[in-house]
């Protein structure tokens, strides 16, 4: 199940590596860049510019990415940081 996941991420990146609506710019391995440029770069694609799951590969997941803006009222009306950061450097599990 891991290298599914791991494939449909890597065949997104190469979709949204043609998009430069989506695509923030290049990013050199380690450069420190801003958390928008991050997510225009990485996370656009699945959730959407303005967050909300409606990506333009969205349609194409097994799992519909989750309303980002929601997270704080789906936790009592506290950002869930460490569980985000987690969910984003693969330690926690998700749905699948």
């Amino acid at each position: 199940m891991k290298w599914r996941r791991s494939l449909l991420h890597g065949i997104g990146m190469l979709i949204l590596s043609g998009m430069p609506a989506v695509q923030a710019g290049p990013m050199a391995l380690g450069a420190a860049v801003s958390g928008r440029e991050g997510f225009m770069t990485y996370c656009a694609g699945c959730y959407g510019v303005s967050g909300k799951g409606d990506g333009v590969i969205a349609e194409l997941l097994k799992i519909t990415p989750e309303n980002l803006t929601q997270m704080s009222v789906k936790n009592g009306g506290k950002f869930p940081r460490q569980r985000a950061i987690e969910v984003i450097d693969g330690r926690a599990q998700v749905a699948q």
